[in-house]
C-alpha cells in the first residue's frame, strides 16, 4: 500500500480538522454556558451533558465498520455537512424549546461524532509511515487542541456581546471552511474483506481479549483515565468557575483556553518527552500531575483566599491536561503501531467506545458529588480523593507500556 506523505495531502486534513473542531468546540462551549445560565443546577447540567453522549456510545462500535466500507474523504465531508445542517436547525429550534432543543442537538451530534475521531485516527496510518506515526499524531493533536484554545476565547468574548444564535452562525461558517478543505483530501484505500458490523465487532472483541491482551489493557487504561480525570475536569471546570466563583464568560473562556494550552504544549512535546523519559516511565508524570490535585484539595481546605484557590485549581488542571494528553497520544501510537491496517479502524472504534462509556458515567457521578458537596471543605476532600485514586491507577499502569 502506497502512503501519501506529501504536505499537499496532509495539510487539508489538518486544516479541515482545525476548523471542524473550532466549530464544534465553540458550540459545545456556549451550550455549557447556556445550560448553566438557564438552569443554575450542577446535577442537571452534568446529567444533560452525559445523556447527550448516549447516541455516541450506541454508534461508536459500528463506526469502525462504516469507516472500513467507505471512502474516508467522503465520510469526512459528509460528517461536517451533517454538523452544519444540525447547527442551522438548532438556530431555528432553540427559540421554541431552549433546553429541549440543546439536548436533542447534542444527542444527534453524538451519533454523528461517533465516527469522527476513529475516522481521523484510522486515516493517519494511511498517510505516513510507521516511524512517523508519533509525529503525525502529535500534529493532529496540536490542531485539535489549538482549536480548543481559540474556540472558548472567541466564544467567551462573543457570548458577552452577541446572542447564542449569532455564535451558532459563526460556527456554521467554520464548518463550511472545513468541508471545502476536506474536499481536496486524498487518502488511499486498502483492499480488504468487509464483514458485517456484528461479525466485525465480534472479531475485534475476540482479538482484544485473546491475542491483543496488551492492547486491551491500554484501551481499559484510556477508559479509566476518562472516568477518573477527564470527566472530573469537564464537570468541575464550568461548575466551579461559573456557578461557584461566578467568573464572567470572557474570563471563563480565557481559563478554558489556558487549560487547552496545556494540551497543545503536550501534543507538541510528546515525541521529545517519550524519547527523554522513555514510554514505560510516563506513569511518573501521571503521579506528579495528579499530586497537584492533592495540593489543590489541601488549599481548598485550609486557605481562605479565593484567588489562591482558583490559581491552584487552574495550575493542577493545566498539569493534568498536559500529562494525560501525552499519555493519550502514547496509547494511540502504541495501538496504531501494533495492529494491522485491516483491523485498525474497528479496534480504534472499540477503544473509543470504552472511553465514551466511561465519560458520561464519570460526568453523572461527579455532577452528583459536586451538587452534594457545595463548599470548600467538601470540594477539597473530593480533590484529595481523586488525586489518591489517580496516583494508584498511574502506579498500576506502569507496566502497560513495557
Amino acid at each position: 500500500m502506497k502512503k501519501v506523505i506529501s504536505k499537499k495531502y496532509i495539510k487539508p486534513l489538518l486544516v479541515g480538522l482545525f476548523f471542524s473542531n473550532i466549530a464544534t468546540n465553540s458550540v459545545q462551549f456556549i451550550i455549557s454556558l447556556y445550560i448553566l445560565d438557564q438552569t443554575g443546577s450542577t446535577s442537571l447540567f452534568a446529567n444533560i451533558m452525559a445523556i447527550a453522549l448516549i447516541s455516541k456510545i450506541i454508534y461508536t462500535p459500528l463506526s469502525g465498520n462504516l469507516i472500513d466500507r467507505y471512502s474516508k474523504k467522503i465520510l469526512m465531508v459528509v460528517l461536517d455537512s451533517m454538523y452544519l445542517i444540525c447547527t442551522l436547525i438548532l438556530i431555528l429550534a432553540v427559540h421554541h424549546s431552549a433546553i429541549g432543543s440543546v439536548l436533542i442537538y447534542n444527542i444527534i451530534i453524538g451519533a454523528i461524532s461517533s465516527a469522527e475521531t476513529p475516522l481521523v485516527q484510522a486515516s493517519v496510518p494511511l498517510l505516513v509511515e510507521k516511524q512517523n506515526l508519533m509525529v503525525m499524531n502529535g500534529l493532529v493533536s496540536q490542531m485539535t487542541v489549538l482549536s480548543g484554545i481559540l474556540a472558548p476565547m472567541v466564544a467567551g468574548v462573543a457570548y458577552q456581546v452577541f446572542s447564542f444564535t449569532t455564535i451558532l452562525l459563526l460556527s456554521s461558517l467554520f464548518f463550511i471552511i472545513a468541508i471545502i478543505s476536506e474536499i481536496t483530501l486524498k487518502i488511499p484505500m486498502i483492499d480488504q474483506e468487509i464483514k458485517s458490523s456484528l461479525a466485525n465487532l465480534k472479531n475485534v472483541l475476540t482479538f482484544l481479549v485473546s491475542t491483543g491482551k496488551k492492547n486491551g489493557k491500554l484501551a481499559l487504561l484510556a477508559g479509566v483515565i476518562n472516568f477518573i480525570v477527564t470527566a472530573f475536569v469537564e464537570v468541575a471546570v464550568p461548575v466551579l468557575f461559573r456557578l461557584k466563583y461566578h467568573v464572567a464568560s470572557n474570563i471563563f473562556g480565557l481559563i478554558q483556553a489556558g487549560l487547552a494550552f496545556g494540551m497543545l504544549l503536550a501534543a507538541m512535546l510528546t515525541p521529545l518527552i517519550v524519547k527523554k523519559i522513555k514510554l514505560n516511565n510516563v506513569y511518573i508524570l501521571m503521579m506528579v500531575s495528579t499530586g497537584l490535585l492533592l495540593i489543590t484539595g489541601l488549599a481548598m481546605l485550609y486557605l481562605n483566599s479565593q484567588l489562591l484557590i482558583i490559581s491552584c485549581i487552574i495550575l493542577s488542571f493545566v498539569s493534568v491536561q498536559f500529562v494525560f494528553t501525552v499519555v493519550s497520544i502514547a496509547i494511540l501510537s502504541e495501538i496504531q503501531g501494533r495492529i494491522e491496517p485491516n483491523m485498525l479502524r474497528s479496534v480504534l472504534a472499540i477503544v473509543m467506545l470504552i472511553s465514551m462509556v466511561a465519560l458520561p458515567l464519570g460526568e453523572v457521578f461527579y455532577g452528583q458529588v459536586l451538587a452534594i458537596v457545595e463548599n470548600n471543605q467538601g470540594e477539597g476532600i473530593v480533590f484529595i480523593a481523586i488525586s489518591s485514586v489517580s496516583m494508584l491507577v498511574a502506579w498500576i499502569s506502569r507496566k502497560f507500556f513495557k
